[in-house]
């Protein structure tokens, strides 16, 4: 069914291809299958702050306030929903429920900061008639006639900052789970949808990249390597729901602020104490480590807090280039992104040391060395850490399975994420 407009309020191996001089680039994780339209609400998703200096305290949360989404369920010339009142009901629940659901999610990870709110009087649309084929994926045709006959019930761009297809996934065939423009707003979902994929495809419309890791072997940060595993910390690194976001992801949306964030600026040097990122409680519950040049390392603790990071715990640290917390890769020192007491991690004339670990909690150690005793041999003038062949901001690392994301040119980027069952890897 339609819902009544309101008041506006607010992977297998990767291609990238550029349509025509109008359409917007697109970046795909998984076989490239369509392009992606200028996404609903582009421009209006929290940035990936380039050039931002790790001390600098960010405004408002871009990621925060009531976030009103259009659900639309669709049907194609070749295929319809087969039970489209218990998928209205279903989608209600994992959109919008109380309980493991869309808003759930985030208003926790973002203690209430984020609201995903129905954007009408009916939480779901539809189902909408489209006149296209589902075979093909052809995602750019979805978006343009769900738009248009949203808009012929009443229902304009203005009225949403999400848009969010669900589709027949029998008729379309789609080698991918979800798929969803970055930094923008639309996201494309099967009728099977898991909440996993749910969570994982906004959290692209927030901005956020998938989350891959760096084979820094020794701690030398100028030597690591992206290697295009996974980070698991997230679920935007296939931890799935019940993982709550990693600290940079919580940087780049703003909800990791104030006092919940130690800095140690570019000369300052001392040992902090950590408590775990998602709980409770007076103090620090992530570092940022200044390097120059926009680069920065942010170190965790994950335990179960919240709900949240059941199955995560340990401290983590994140390497962060340019200022872009929203891409920032795990550092794995050669314990799958754990560290222990003793660990080091070097740049330049910065050293951090694992001082204690326990359950939930860690110390670390930030040392300074001058200038002509610097802990690692310097490298080329640069941003304090290692670049992986090619400019980051054209170049990303799968967060699903090998391989390379390429992007082509600028505007809003798509993700798809490959189809492996009902959660994602």
């Amino acid at each position: 069914m339609p819902f009544p407009s309101r008041p506006r309020g607010r992977l297998a191996r990767a291609a990238a291809t550029a349509a025509t001089a109008a359409a917007t680039a697109v970046l795909v994780c998984g076989t490239l299958l369509g392009t992606a339209p200028p996404a609903a609400g582009h421009g209006k998703g929290p940035g990936a702050e380039p050039g931002a200096e790790p001390g600098a305290e960010p405004g408002a949360g871009p990621g925060s306030g009531d976030r009103r989404v259009a659900v639309a369920m669709v049907n194609f010339r070749d295929g319809a929903l087969r039970d489209p009142a218990g998928l209205e009901r279903t989608l209600t629940d994992r959109y919008f429920g109380k309980d493991r659901s869309l808003d759930a999610y985030y208003r926790t990870v973002s203690r209430g900061a984020a609201r995903f709110v129905p954007a009408g009087s009916d939480p779901v649309a539809g189902p909408l008639d489209l006149p296209v084929r589902g075979a093909g994926c052809d995602n750019r045709a979805w978006a343009r006639e769900t738009r248009r006959l949203l808009a012929e019930r009443g229902v304009t761009e203005r009225d949403y900052d999400h848009l969010s297809i669900v589709f027949p996934a029998r008729a379309a065939h789609c080698d991918w789970s979800g798929l969803a423009t970055v930094g923008g707003g639309t996201s494309w979902l099967p009728d099977d949808l898991s909440p996993d994929a749910l969570v994982h495809e906004f959290g692209h419309n927030l901005g956020l990249a998938h989350q891959t890791r760096a084979d820094c072997s020794g701690g030398a940060l100028r030597a690591c390597r992206t290697t295009g595993d996974t980070g698991g910390t997230s679920p935007m690194g296939g931890g799935g729901a019940s993982a709550g976001l990693a600290a940079p992801e919580m940087r780049h949306t703003g909800w990791l602020r104030g006092a919940r964030l130690a800095r140690a600026a570019g000369g300052d040097s001392g040992t902090y104490a950590l408590r775990p990122l998602h709980g409770r409680g007076r103090g620090a519950h992530a570092l940022e480590v200044a390097l120059g040049g926009g680069a920065s390392v942010l170190m965790e603790v994950r335990a179960p807090a919240a709900g949240l990071d059941r199955n995560v715990s340990g401290l983590f640290a994140y390497r962060v280039r340019g200022g872009a917390h929203a891409r920032a890769e795990m550092i794995d020192t050669g314990s799958g992104g754990l560290l222990h007491p003793g660990d080091t991690l070097t740049s330049g004339t910065t050293r951090l040391t694992v001082m204690r670990t326990a359950a939930a909690s860690a110390a670390v150690r930030v040392d300074r060395a001058p200038e002509n005793q610097a802990p690692e041999n310097r490298a080329a003038p640069g941003d304090g850490l290692a670049g992986t062949g090619a400019d980051p901001d054209s170049t990303l690392p799968l967060a699903l399975g090998g391989g390379a994301l390429l992007a082509a040119g600028a505007g809003a980027v798509t993700y798809a994420t490959r189809r492996h069952g009902a959660r994602l890897r």
